[in-house]
């Protein structure tokens, strides 16, 4: 299986195929929506994706934060996302360590996010530390997490 990573902006075509797959993966099933102010928010972050045949089967959205000069470039990630059809393959740890690459390339230090808690193992494997305690945010258990890249 051939399989591509690739950054891509608001502009791209595969956009709103992300849209799509964060839309019916991530808000569907909470019988919520993602919004206007989700894709004005969409327009200042990085998008990267996991491409076959030209179509994206996985997505993740990351969010520059605004930081200090003198602190590390700091990034939250919004929202990740492996297509169904592809699931249980890897593919999202792929697509986390190829992010974490190409972000060390911007010089980013450190990424947070909001788990959720089925998630936290899944993050925790890939080096990610739990802050904090667990909190109720669109009717699910999250906690936050952080990962300082090396």
């Amino acid at each position: 299986m051939s399989i591509e990573f690739k950054q891509y902006d608001v502009k791209a075509s595969c956009y709103s195929q992300a849209w799509s797959l964060r839309e019916q993966l991530l808000r569907t099933p909470l019988g919520l929506s993602l919004t206007t102010q989700d894709r004005n928010s969409d327009r200042d972050c990085w998008h990267f994706g996991l491409f076959k045949n030209n179509q994206i089967i996985a997505t993740v959205t990351i969010e520059p934060q605004d930081v200090a000069i003198d602190k590390p470039q700091q990034v939250k990630l919004r929202q990740m996302v492996v297509s169904p059809d592809f699931q249980n393959r890897g593919l999202g740890q792929y697509l986390i360590n190829q992010t974490e690459k190409a972000l060390r390339d911007k010089s980013v230090k450190t990424i947070s996010l909001a788990a959720r808690l089925p998630a936290v193992g899944f993050y925790q494997k890939l080096g990610f530390k739990t802050v904090g305690q667990k909190y109720h945010h669109l009717n699910i258990d999250h906690r936050d997490m952080v990962k300082v890249l090396q």
